[in-house]
């Protein structure tokens, strides 16, 4: 059922909703921020692995209708997976012994039919293979799962390195 009174609705088989340019520039400081965050923590060439959990409490439907141009673009989930990736891949330029990001990622999203198009999106993606072992989908309220999420990563990962 489509909620004619949300901005972003997402619902398998409907129109993508069209991303506001200034989500547009957020969504480029978020990716940004990511690969910068994995180059400044890998500055150190001895360190072969960063555990890393990311976390978006407001998933939605990972894709959107591109602000001004007539494409499909990334939403956060989607730009969080491909960031990380590009970082990891960046760090391994020219080296013989390959250094790994290890990510996990919770993706939230309190409506179930845009948890179920970012599901769909997921499974058609070069990501499918992550789903239910790194990716993480909940659809619930950001509140409710919470405190979950936060054990899950104080049990994985001794340094807590999380970004939310």
């Amino acid at each position: 059922m489509s909620h004619k009174n949300k901005k972003y609705d997402w619902e398998i088989g409907s129109e993508l909703p069209q991303l506001d340019e200034h989500s547009e520039t957020k969504h480029l400081i978020i990716a940004d921020y990511l690969k910068r965050y994995v180059e400044v923590y890998m500055a150190n060439a001895t360190i072969e692995r960063l555990p890393l959990t990311v976390v978006d409490g407001f998933a939605g439907g990972g894709k959107y209708r591109a602000f001004n141009r007539d494409e499909t673009t990334d939403g956060s989930p989607f730009l969080i997976l491909k960031s990380i990736q590009e970082a990891e891949a960046l760090l391994n330029i020219g080296r013989r012994k390959p250094r790994s990001i290890d990510a996990e990622y919770h993706f939230i999203e309190k409506d179930a039919p845009h948890l179920d198009f970012l599901r769909q999106e997921l499974h058609l993606s070069e990501f499918a293979h992550l789903l239910d072992s790194k990716i993480h989908l909940y659809n619930k309220k950001f509140d409710q799962v919470a405190t979950d999420v936060i054990k899950r990563i104080q049990q994985r990962n001794k340094g807590m390195r999380a970004i939310f």
